[in-house]
């Protein structure tokens, strides 16, 4: 699905049924959980903490401001999720990557 983001200033485009997701705040992989979409999760940022007990199995990324690229780049994911504002330049250089956010 293509979308124009006001964020990015620009279309992007979102993959309509995403397989591998990582989330790279807190509140969207607590949202993932509540969603019940966490059979799509694979990655998430180090400030993850919620579901409590249920997160000790997924593979830890990044935070907010660094993403550590080689971890990233074994999963392979077809959406990676960030929040606006302070994720601002990390979002940008995902796409920069050709990944979908």
């Amino acid at each position: 699905m293509k979308i124009f983001s006001e964020f990015f200033g620009r279309v992007i485009e979102i993959p309509d049924n995403p397989q591998k997701i990582v989330s790279l705040a807190p509140d969207i992989t607590d949202c993932l959980f509540k969603l019940k979409k966490e059979d799509k999760l694979i990655g998430i940022s180090f400030y993850c903490r919620r579901p409590y007990g249920k997160l000790k199995n997924f593979l830890r990324v990044g935070s907010y401001l660094k993403v550590l690229w080689d971890k990233l780049d074994l999963l392979n994911p077809d959406l990676i999720l960030t929040t606006s504002g302070a994720q601002r330049e990390v979002s940008y250089e995902i796409l920069r990557r050709g990944y979908s956010i």
